[in-house]
């Protein structure tokens, strides 16, 4: 009976526009082959932040008590505009080498929620923590084609692990 459950939830739609294009800056064939990206994001994000004790679970109850930082509203939402950009260069005689830099949220998108830790139901500060899944994350990969027809590439996901989503990628085809 002394349970509780401790939900939230975050959800998010965006419209991108994306734009890339090579970056002109020799007629040399064999100079590196520069490319750059940029995309556009405007996002509207929606949040959600209820509790519901055991008795309300046994009961069947189909209703919650709000979280503090939802001020009596069983959503609150907001909007914004987030960029990302990429870099990408080939190189080597024969254009087989390749590396890859993107920034994921260079310009974050401000619909983050301030909120209160979960449990902290009639205590909590509003404001003790941020819920924003768009942190800056920097991404970096390279890879060659070694042979025609043998690929390796290595990538490093969330580098400094700010999105808390870092991950190492290795691979051969």
């Amino acid at each position: 009976i002394g349970d509780a459950l401790d939900g939230y939830g975050y959800g998010y739609y965006s419209i991108d526009f994306a734009y890339g294009h090579e970056i002109p800056y020799s007629k040399n064939p064999t100079d590196p082959r520069l490319s750059a990206g940029l995309r556009l994001r405007a996002i509207r994000s929606y949040y959600s932040h209820q509790f519901v004790n055991g008795t309300q679970i046994i009961n069947g109850a189909t209703t919650s008590t709000l979280a503090p930082e939802m001020n009596g509203n069983n959503t609150i939402s907001s909007n914004g505009v987030g960029a990302d950009f990429g870099f990408h260069a080939a190189f080597g005689t024969k254009r087989n080498y390749y590396a890859a830099l993107q920034v994921r949220n260079l310009v974050p998108p401000k619909v983050g929620v301030a909120a209160t830790f979960p449990q902290d139901q009639t205590t909590g500060v509003i404001g003790e923590t941020t819920v924003n899944p768009f942190a800056t994350m920097v991404d970096l990969g390279v890879g060659a084609t070694l042979a025609k027809g043998f690929n390796v590439a290595v990538d490093g996901i969330d580098l400094g692990n700010r999105g808390n989503s870092q991950e190492l990628r290795m691979g051969a085809d």
